[in-house]
């Protein structure tokens, strides 16, 4: 399934999950390779359509993230329907606009970048 993806990058070039800082949770994303998330968390967040990945990009994130990209990736979806921790812990409460749960991710091509 095609979905859309967005990763912050670091100084040194490498892509990770934007929705967190935490090392434990961190998923580091490598193109055209299969990313799952890290033992006892799930699933990761891509999103529907590139103008939805925009849009939350958009009203969540301010200046201190300022080297992003958004990538089309091929996705194996999840059936959960919340983001989880070790504990079971519902991490999201909403989800936004246009969110797909994925067990898998593959960044395939990258479709926009900012700040680089």
């Amino acid at each position: 399934m095609q979905a859309y993806k967005i990763v912050y990058i670091n100084q040194k070039g490498d892509k990770f999950s934007l929705l967190t800082t935490d090392p434990e949770m961190m998923v580091e994303y490598l193109p055209q390779e299969w990313v799952a998330p890290r033992a006892g968390y799930g699933p990761l967040l891509c999103f529907d359509s590139l103008e939805n990945a925009k849009k939350f990009f958009g009203e969540v994130f301010d200046d201190r993230f300022k080297r992003w990209e958004i990538w089309e990736c091929e996705i194996v979806k999840s059936e959960d329907k919340e983001v989880w921790n070790k504990e079971r812990y519902e991490l999201l409460r909403t989800l936004p606009r246009g969110t797909i749960l994925a067990d898998k991710v593959k960044l395939t091509r990258r479709v926009l970048l900012a700040g680089l």
